[in-house]
């Protein structure tokens, strides 16, 4: 529901601004929740996972910029959701104008409030320009609210929403089992596979890795021995030419002395 007129705020001493006084309403229903914090029937209602009450959405965001445990329960972490079911049962109650002390008589349903208000009573009072600008802030502030509050609904999914359109302090402990059950330990479940498969890739690479390691070294000391095996290959043929070399210089000289005789000139031979 939108924001309400300043002067139609009820304010209780050390609360933040919260629901609504119960006479508002023409016929309240009696299982109607009211809020913990302001102890009036629940303005935006929102509820606590943790133990099922309902809670104004001003007094549970007064609740948590201060850092305070449920209010409700004293749980130290909780988690609230916006009771779109309770919402919509308040908005079409049947209520008086603020104004009805003033001669107001106009009876309708609580959605339409802020539009009589705005439109048609003729007993709301003047504002004053300081009055108007605080105004402004706040509807600027509850606008942004409420944006954030749609952003944050449109991201819990559908399922989860249906369980909470019935949810009663005594069912609260099932659901979040069932929530659990649903979303949490399927994450986990995904988180864990995706876990082990990382590490049953990772084991491959290393495997791989290692393989490929031995190769290389394998590769390596048969390089080493190819060239060890070149290089005794290439000094043998170097020796054996050197020879080949020497026995063929002597040859040549012995031919050259015989050929040398049978001329019969004496040709020295050096060593």
């Amino acid at each position: 529901l939108p924001m309400m007129a300043i002067s139609n705020i009820t304010v209780h001493e050390s609360l933040p601004t919260g629901g609504y006084e119960d006479q508002l309403f023409l016929d309240l229903p009696p299982e109607s929740p009211h809020c913990p914090v302001c102890l009036l029937v629940v303005r935006e209602p929102h509820v606590l996972l943790c133990c099922g009450t309902r809670i104004c959405q001003v007094c549970i965001e007064h609740t948590r910029a201060n850092k305070q445990s449920c209010p409700s329960c004293n749980t130290e972490e909780y988690t609230n959701i916006f009771d779109r079911k309770q919402h919509r049962l308040l908005s079409k109650l049947q209520i008086r104008c603020t104004n009805v002390e003033k001669g107001c008589e106009w009876v309708g349903e609580l959605d339409d409030q802020e539009k009589h208000l705005t439109n048609e009573c003729l007993y709301v009072e003047e504002t004053t320009s300081e009055t108007n600008i605080i105004q402004e802030e706040i509807d600027m502030l509850q606008e942004k609210v409420e944006a954030s509050r749609k952003e944050i609904v449109q991201t819990v999914p559908d399922e989860l929403m249906m369980l909470l359109e019935d949810v009663t302090e005594e069912e609260c402990e099932e659901i979040l089992e069932e929530v659990y059950e649903k979303y949490g330990r399927e994450m986990e479940n995904e988180f864990m596979e995706g876990k082990e498969e990382m590490m049953r890739e990772f084991k491959m690479v290393c495997e791989r890795a290692d393989k490929l390691h031995q190769l290389m070294e394998e590769e390596l000391t048969e390089l080493r021995k190819l060239d060890e095996k070149i290089t005794r290959d290439h000094e043998e043929l170097l020796a054996q030419i050197q020879a080949n070399d020497l026995h063929n210089s002597r040859r040549i000289l012995q031919l050259k002395q015989q050929l040398s005789r049978m001329k019969g000139i004496v040709v020295p031979i050096w060593y």
